[in-house]
Parts: C-alpha cells; sequence; structure tokens
C-alpha cells in the first residue's frame, strides 16, 4: 500500500490528502458559502505542512532549499516593487502551500521508489471513484458548476490512466472507473480535459506499443476514426446532445463543442469562453514591457484589478513572470526531463510523462504551472526526487 523502503508513510497519506483536498473542500459546498471554504482551505493546506514538517522534520535537500531561497527572494522584491502588494502575498502564499508538501514528499524519496508510488496513487484514486455520486447530485442540484465538477475527475483520469495502460493493475475496476469517469468528464466537465485526456491516451498507447507493425496499425486506424467522426463531427454531436436532452441532461461540453464548430478560428473560438480577452490582455502587458522584462507574481492580476487571475496559457504565463529568461527556462526542463528518461524505467517515465502532458494540454488554455496539482507533482518529481537508478 506504501513506497517500498519509505518510512514516510504518514507523509505518504498526507500527500495522498493534499492532492484531493480541493475535492473534499467543494463538498462543503453542501453547507458552506464559498468565502467560508477559501478560508478553510487556508487554514487545512498550512495545517498539513505543519503536521508534515513536525512529523519528519526533513532534512531539505540541497535543490530544495535553493528553491524555496529563490522563491522567496523572488516573491519578497516583487513585493517591494508593485503597488499590488496583497495581490502577490496572496498567490504567492497560496501557490507555497499548495506545492510545499510535495516538493518535501518528492524530496525524500528516490526515483527507484517511483513506481511504487504510482501503483499506490493508482490504488488511492480508485477508492477516490465513489465521490462521482455527490458531485453529480451537486451538479444537477446546481449546487456546483462545470469548474467544480472538473476538478474531481481531472484528478482521477489520468491517475486511472496509467494505472490500466501502464502498470496493468486491477484492469477490470480500472477500466469501469475509466469508463465513467470520462463520460462524467465529457458531460459535465471542461472541454480541454477531455482533449488533454485523448491526446494523453494516444500518446501513451502509442508509446506502450513496441512492434512497429502494431505502430503502423493504430496510426492508421486512429487516423481513419478521426477522419470519420470529423466528417461527420456535427452530426455526431447533434445526435449525442439530443439522446441527452431526452433524459434531462444538459451537457455544457457538448454544447460548447457543438457551438464551437461554426466558428471560422482559434481565436473565435476562445472568445466564446473569454479567452480572447485574457490573452489579448496579456499580450498588451507583454509588449508593453517588450516581452523581455520579467513580471513577476500576480502580474496580470494586478493590472486587472483582480478580474483576471493568470494569462490562460502556459507560454504567456512563463513570459508574463520570467520575460525571456522563460527561454532558457524551457530548454533546462526539456533536459532535465531526457535525464530523467535515461536514469528510471519505461514504466516510470511514461507515467511522469503522462502528468507532464496532461497538464501541459491543459494549461494551454488555463492550468497554471505553479497551481495546477499535475504540474506541481512533475515539477517535484523532476527536480526534487532523488536520483538512483532502479536496481534490477
Amino acid at each position: 500500500m506504501f513506497v517500498k523502503g519509505s518510512k514516510n508513510i504518514v507523509g505518504e497519506w498526507i500527500f495522498y490528502i493534499n492532492w484531493f483536498l480541493p475535492v473534499y473542500l467543494i463538498l462543503l459546498k453542501f453547507v458552506l458559502e464559498e468565502r467560508a471554504i477559501s478560508w478553510i482551505s487556508y487554514v487545512l493546506y498550512l495545517g498539513l505542512t505543519i503536521l508534515y514538517i513536525f512529523l519528519y522534520r526533513p532534512i531539505m535537500s540541497k535543490s530544495v532549499f535553493v528553491f524555496l531561497v529563490i522563491y522567496w527572494i523572488m516573491l519578497a522584491l516583487n513585493i517591494l516593487i508593485v503597488s499590488y502588494k496583497s495581490y502577490v502575498v496572496i498567490e504567492g502564499g497560496t501557490n507555497f502551500l499548495k506545492f510545499i508538501i510535495p516538493v518535501l514528499f518528492f524530496s525524500q524519496i528516490s526515483t527507484s521508489q517511483l513506481e511504487d508510488f504510482y501503483v499506490n496513487f493508482y490504488h488511492i484514486t480508485l477508492k477516490h471513484m465513489i465521490l462521482i455520486l455527490p458531485y453529480y447530485y451537486m451538479t444537477r442540484n446546481e449546487i456546483i458548476d462545470y469548474g467544480d465538477f472538473s476538478v474531481l475527475t481531472s484528478l482521477l483520469l489520468i491517475v486511472l490512466m496509467i494505472g490500466i495502460v501502464i502498470f496493468q493493475d486491477k484492469i477490470l475496476i480500472g477500466i469501469i472507473g475509466l469508463i465513467i469517469t470520462f463520460v462524467m468528464t465529457t458531460l459535465f466537465s471542461s472541454r480541454m480535459p477531455v482533449i488533454a485526456f485523448l491526446l494523453v491516451t494516444f500518446i501513451l498507447v502509442f508509446l506502450k506499443i513496441n512492434n512497429s507493425s502494431f505502430r503502423i496499425f493504430f496510426i492508421s486506424a486512429t487516423f481513419v476514426v478521426l477522419t470519420v467522426c470529423f466528417i461527420n463531427i456535427e452530426d455526431i454531436l447533434s445526435f449525442i446532445n439530443k439522446q441527452l436532452i431526452e433524459l434531462g441532461i444538459e451537457s455544457r461540453t457538448i454544447i460548447r463543442f457543438t457551438n464551437d464548430i461554426g466558428e471560422k478560428s482559434i481565436l473565435e473560438m476562445a472568445g466564446s469562453s473569454n479567452r480572447q480577452y485574457i490573452w489579448s490582455t496579456t499580450i498588451e502587458y507583454l509588449k508593453e514591457r517588450y516581452f523581455f522584462l520579467p513580471g513577476g507574481f500576480a502580474a496580470i492580476r494586478g493590472i486587472t484589478d483582480g478580474n483576471i487571475y493568470f494569462s490562460h496559457n502556459l507560454f504567456l504565463d512563463l513570459f508574463v513572470m520570467f520575460g525571456i529568461f522563460a527561454v532558457p527556462a524551457i530548454f533546462f526542463v526539456i533536459i532535465k526531463i531526457y535525464n530523467l528518461s535515461k536514469i528510471v524505467e519505461k514504466k516510470v517515465f511514461l507515467s511522469f510523462c503522462s502528468f507532464f502532458l496532461f497538464w501541459f494540454f491543459c494549461s494551454l488554455t488555463g492550468a497554471h504551472f505553479l497551481s495546477d496539482s499535475y504540474a506541481i507533482v512533475s515539477w517535484s518529481v523532476l527536480f526534487f526526487t532523488k536520483k538512483q537508478v532502479k536496481e534490477i
């Protein structure tokens, strides 16, 4: 049930609670207002962090120490320089509370233990499938919205996928759980998790196939299916939507996909979800800084008086925060990923890639690189685990 050879059993449970904490907090909407839940979230994140440090008093690795020093120096300088200090404090503090437990947890395990971690993570995630029932009830009764539902299904999808495809563990119950989760995601969640999941699934299955002939067949079959779906997409979506309406179900995702068919460009499609305004606002900000000067924390929130939290695009977010230094940062990450591929088993690397790519695809229209759960785990594995080749 736990990472083999790890003395950090309670810490592992704290990590899992930290991962699913946003899901638990949304359940409180049965009885509490949004503001009260927000305050409770700060208290719980802080409490989990204090508990973890108290129980383990982790010896801080050099990489963690350097990262935290740089992070707090950047945050302090940011607060001193800008006028929107409260936004910087809120964003910097919130991000810290979200990432500190994963950073500390992964700094205490080695890359050779990651396979056990991913399998355990899959088992824990299977147990959280039961939460789809109250989430479905809350959605149908308009207690929560599609964004809240996305929190649950996004945290389930990829972990279930790697358990089935990569580790082939508890396959039957895993497949049933994955199908239910994907259907519910398609019906009640955001569009991007659906697209990201399909892209990651294609890449993962392709990489899992070792036979070149099967790979060619898989690509060909996928191309044929996509071609048929693309040609008939309007009829397919209309048919699905009609059947759902007869069942009394209104799917935001299906409706938005249907509406987007007639749009002429990506920007026009983005405009239907306010992305066009967010992106144009961000680009104007970057132009004023010649795409060179770093903006630091909460820059977009500051210039829009809190109306926009961040730019909803990974590359824009990077240039807003780091300026021109975003370019070497991107290359540095690519090098780190390549180095990781050389020291871990294929299963572990595919698991890492599944997390990383799901976040990456979602980040193109939303997920932030410092606050998204998949991003935080990816950075923690990439930069803070003890690098050790697994013994055979």
